[in-house]
């Protein structure tokens, strides 16, 4: 009976140093594949119940938050945006329980409201050569192709029946990465940032609805 407890052991330690090997290999080459990268992304984060306004530099650093609303009807901030050659940002929340479009300076200052009608679509693809398909992300070549860039992973396939998966996705700057988020069944969202070719899809951080300048 030892013996057998001794082998289950020995399994179970084999097992737990392959995970924890396997995560610090996506630790290094998640840390390696952001560092390459440069500008800053703004995008909405969740705070307990209220979604807020964060910014954050393409390689993984300065995590901020921008705007958090204090309207006592809905204090959630939606569709974040660049604006004013990628100065400001723009945004939707609430002011006095009316929407309204936001503008604040990339440091969230200068708030100013204004009664333009604001976006609050939510889109899947925000280009024409970028398409998602049940959560996936696939970005067209010159040839007429397609190339996929994520592949989203369902459990039991219940994930694509509530339109969860990628959404949101948009081109960096410099068109060779793909930014987007991507949630799961529970609700939870990650932002993503993949390479055109295909080779390397990592997370960012945890929100939604990311816009790269």
């Amino acid at each position: 009976m030892k013996f057998y407890l001794r082998r289950i052991a020995v399994v179970f330690a084999a097992f737990l140093l392959m995970i924890i090997a396997y995560w610090i290999y996506d630790a290094v080459k998640t840390a390696a594949f952001l560092s390459e990268l440069k500008g800053d992304v703004v995008f909405t984060k969740r705070d307990g119940l209220d979604s807020n306004v964060y910014t954050i530099s393409a390689d993984g650093k300065n995590l901020k938050r921008v705007f958090a609303n204090d309207d006592p009807i809905n204090k959630n901030s939606v569709s974040p945006k660049w604006i004013d050659d990628k100065t400001r940002i723009r945004f939707a929340a609430m002011k006095n329980g009316v929407w309204k479009t936001f503008t604040i300076n990339a440091s969230g200052g200068d708030v100013q409201i204004s009664d333009d009608k604001p976006d609050m679509i939510s889109r899947h693809s925000m280009s024409d050569d970028i398409k998602i398909r049940s959560g996936d992300v696939l970005v067209g070549n010159a040839d007429g192709g397609e190339t996929k860039v994520y592949s989203f992973h369902t459990i039991l396939g219940y994930d694509r029946v509530l339109n969860s998966g990628a959404s949101e996705a948009s081109w960096s700057s410099d068109k060779q990465h793909v930014i987007f988020h991507s949630c799961s069944l529970l609700g939870g969202c990650d932002i993503i940032i993949a390479d055109k070719n295909g080779q390397t899809a990592v997370k960012l951080t945890n929100g939604s609805s990311p816009d790269w300048k």
